[in-house]
């Protein structure tokens, strides 16, 4: 074959080659990116608590699950289960059944993050909020708050749990000795509202306890008695006869 043959041929094969090479390399890239945007991604609990009994239907109750699901869908989360608790649970408050179902959850790999939409569905303890958000992190999982934008996902997601979970340990300290509450008018404003939405006198008072919540007089239980006193109940004299 002469030399002029091999020219034409090196002047024609040379970009075919190199075009069909280009196609080849363009269907890939685009099958990554396909397979990129179709894998799903961390899963993610939400947890939350609700007012009454009928938590599946109500407004709050749906509004909840649909700021969880955006905040996941923002964050290239897969929601994989949305749980909540009664707010008139009267268990210990850490142990709150399905606080304890999401945990678990984590625990066994199901998810690898909690999203709630405020501290205070984790609690309105400072010193529980620190407790639930330690177990968290203990657990290698992220954490989203959506009300405050905090992420554990970054370097200054996970700096702000941290001092939080700080502020809880002293929460805990303080409250250990129980010392006195000071703003008293604010406890009895929360058992006037626990006893509007229908909870018994016991079930406060185990509410209280779980929280390590001291009495208005500085006293380590409360009981039913305690807990009326605190809410305004006074024991009419007996009359002199």
């Amino acid at each position: 074959m002469s030399a002029n043959v091999w020219v034409v041929l090196a002047v024609v094969a040379v970009p075919l080659v190199a075009a069909v090479l280009a196609v080849r390399l363009g269907r890939r890239r685009a099958a990554a990116r396909s397979a990129t945007a179709a894998a799903p991604g961390p899963r993610a609990i939400g947890y939350t608590t609700f007012p009454d009994r009928r938590k599946s239907v109500s407004p709050e109750g749906r509004y909840e699950a649909r700021r969880i699901d955006s905040a996941c869908e923002a964050r290239g989360l897969v929601l994989h289960k949305l749980v909540g608790d009664m707010r008139s649970y009267s268990g210990p408050d850490l142990e709150r059944p399905a606080l304890m179902h999401a945990l678990a959850l984590l625990e066994a790999g199901d998810a690898s993050c909690l999203v709630v939409t405020g501290l205070d569905r984790l609690s309105r303890s400072p010193a529980n909020v620190g407790q639930v958000i330690d177990w968290v992190e203990q657990l290698d999982a992220r954490l989203v708050v959506i009300d405050i934008d905090l992420d554990t996902g970054s370097d200054e997601g996970r700096l702000a749990a941290r001092a939080l979970v700080h502020v809880g340990a002293l929460e805990r300290e303080r409250v250990g000795p129980r010392m006195v509450v000071v703003d008293s008018s604010a406890l009895r404003q929360r058992i006037a509202d626990m006893r509007e939405s229908g909870m018994t006198l016991q079930a406060i008072a185990d509410t209280l306890n779980g929280e390590g919540v001291p009495t208005l007089r500085g006293g380590s239980e409360w009981r039913p008695s305690s807990v009326q006193a605190a809410a305004g109940y006074k024991r009419p004299r007996r009359q002199e006869p």
